[in-house]
């Protein structure tokens, strides 16, 4: 029996709605996210990753209290070009490893090629060239240098430039990546949804999903 079965029927109708509102919450930080794209022009001298970090942060937010797991399959997408853009390289390879592995796992061609594509970004930000070139090469393998101006901007830089050597594949997962485990992901999953539809605390929905298994073991509710 899946954990978020001890909710009442009249939870039914709360899930479906708590799934709504984190896909439109998703959606609206990637429209954040889409704005500060369109004016980013590079990091240059004058340029301000403070809107970057706090969205970043909003994100990070969301992380913490979502519920359906699965949003964060592409959503740790956004999280790691919002990281790249805020500076912050090892929380942006932490997820964007992250994501790559779902992906990949899934079956998700083109969010595989995405999350590589990021991590391209990350490398040619960091002037590690090589490694750029490799990962660009993975993303788009029918790219040549004689066919696509990136790939060979990108393949001169790495014979003029001596590669840092830093390794962008991570093996580091962001903590909710754990939630995957169906096991691990079916009892959050239950705890955060009745944290949402009672408007309760984390230690009020944990007191009130050890009740319910009690019960339910002690035949009161139906296993």
């Amino acid at each position: 029996m899946d954990d978020s079965e001890f909710l009442k029927p009249n939870f039914d109708g709360m899930r479906e709605a708590i799934l709504s509102a984190e896909i439109e919450e998703a959606n609206a930080l990637k429209e954040q996210l889409d704005v500060l794209a369109d004016d980013f022009q590079g990091f240059d001298d004058s340029y301000d990753k403070e809107p970057w970090i706090a969205l970043l942060g909003a994100m990070k937010k969301f992380e913490d209290r979502v519920a359906n797991f699965s949003i964060l399959i592409f959503f740790y997408g956004y999280m790691a070009r919002t990281a790249l853009n805020a500076t912050e390289i090892v929380d942006a390879c932490v997820y964007a490893a992250a994501g790559l592995e779902l992906c990949k796992k899934h079956d998700d061609l083109e969010g595989v090629r995405s999350h590589i594509q990021i991590l391209c970004d990350i490398a040619t930000t960091m002037d590690a060239y090589r490694q750029a070139v490799k990962f660009y090469q993975l993303a788009w393998p029918e790219a040549t240098a004689e066919n696509d101006d990136t790939l060979k901007m990108l393949t001169d830089l790495a014979e003029t430039n001596e590669d840092p050597g830093l390794n962008f594949l991570t093996d580091k997962r962001p903590s909710s990546f754990k939630y995957f485990d169906p096991e691990l992901g079916g009892e959050e999953y239950t705890i955060r949804v009745v944290m949402r539809a009672m408007g309760i605390g984390r230690q009020a929905a944990l007191k009130y999903k050890r009740t319910a298994d009690h019960l339910r073991e002690e035949g009161a509710l139906d296993k």
